[in-house]
């Protein structure tokens, strides 16, 4: 890692670059080029900082230095950010100096470097611009929003009527899904009332569902496809999508709403096609505690993804993780999750 450039002048010869050193605080050498008489005044502040060349310039350290007398020469009388200038009254005088990153001009963690009369900012991950001031990963309206090569997997945060997080899937098949649920180890009870479902539960870090009332929100208006991926425990996977995915609102009953199916698992929400909503305290209600979940249930289903956590093969009737036309409805998936995206 190169030393800093704390200050640079033009016209300036060498030896009255290397008396500037001297000068101030925190100066340990200088980068000079004969060329343009350009002075850079150099120093080091982090561990493992080197002084040396930079390119079109020779660098010199202040033993090159003879300071004929003046009150300025090491050890340096003033304070940090304050250049000596002699004084025939008094012997010096200490006046304030900035170098361009003392502003702290570099946003949202972005290191700053001093430059020949300026400064660079190098920014963390998800941001760019001069001062690191955007992020080009903020999402709108859904995780559809980030198509940026740099954004990654993980928690985002949208602001609509109100502040909702949501996680988004930047990895694979072509990023930008948002997940509303994710079930893998059980961790999340899942057999929960109508209230519990319309504000989401669970840890987007862990097993969740989002909400039914973000889901509305979230898919109305505009056109968008549903992803729904499964795996078992023998570490096999399937995948459904649906075309023309949306969520109705509450005073609909959060009905589902899709069109056309594509994929390897099986097309088991056809029979759950403009189904409302139903908890154990809402609409279906026998469905949902007779199956132990929250689901678009249709006298009952064909997929229960919302069921007892229940790991594999089971000795009741399709109350688990089920997809009836993969595994059956005997067979409690290892762990699903569901997401969409803007067409």
């Amino acid at each position: 890692m190169d030393a800093h450039v704390i200050f640079a002048m033009e016209n300036i010869g060498q030896k009255m670059c290397l008396r500037e050193c001297t000068r101030y605080k925190g100066c340990s050498g200088v980068n000079y080029r004969a060329d343009t008489l350009t002075c850079q005044l150099l120093s080091v502040s982090l561990p493992g900082d080197q002084l040396k060349d930079s390119e079109g310039f020779s660098f010199s350290n202040l033993d090159n230095y003879t300071p004929d007398g003046e009150s300025c020469h090491p050890p340096n009388p003033c304070n940090d950010h304050e250049k000596c200038v002699p004084s025939i009254m008094n012997g010096h005088v200490c006046l304030s100096y900035r170098a361009p990153c003392d502003a702290q001009p570099c946003k949202n963690g972005g290191l700053c470097r001093n430059q020949v009369n300026s400064y660079v900012c190098t920014c963390q991950d998800e941001w760019t611009g001069p001062n690191c001031e955007i992020n080009p990963c903020s999402v709108t309206m859904d995780c559809s929003d980030l198509k940026n090569t740099i954004c990654k997997t993980g928690i985002y945060e949208i602001i609509r009527n109100s502040t909702i997080n949501v996680l988004c899937e930047m990895k694979y098949t072509g990023g930008g899904w948002t997940i509303f649920q994710r079930r893998m180890n059980g961790n999340v009870d899942f057999y929960r009332d109508w209230d519990s479902y319309k504000v989401g539960f669970g840890n987007m870090s862990d097993e969740f569902w989002l909400g039914n009332t973000y889901l509305n929100l979230l898919t109305n208006p505009g056109i968008f496809t549903l992803r729904i991926e499964l795996e078992d425990f023998d570490g096999n996977y399937r995948y459904a999508e649906y075309t023309h995915f949306s969520i109705s609102d509450e005073t609909s009953g959060f009905k589902l709403k899709f069109s056309t199916y594509t994929g390897d698992a099986g097309n088991c929400l056809a029979i759950h096609k403009g189904q409302i909503f139903s908890t154990k305290d809402k609409n279906n209600i026998g469905c949902a505690k007779g199956f132990k979940g929250g689901w678009w249930y249709n006298n009952c289903h064909d997929t229960n993804l919302n069921g007892l956590y229940l790991s594999g093969t089971f000795a009741s009737y399709a109350d688990g993780v089920t997809w009836k036309l993969w595994r059956g409805e005997q067979y409690s998936l290892k762990s699903t999750r569901m997401m969409f995206r803007r067409a």
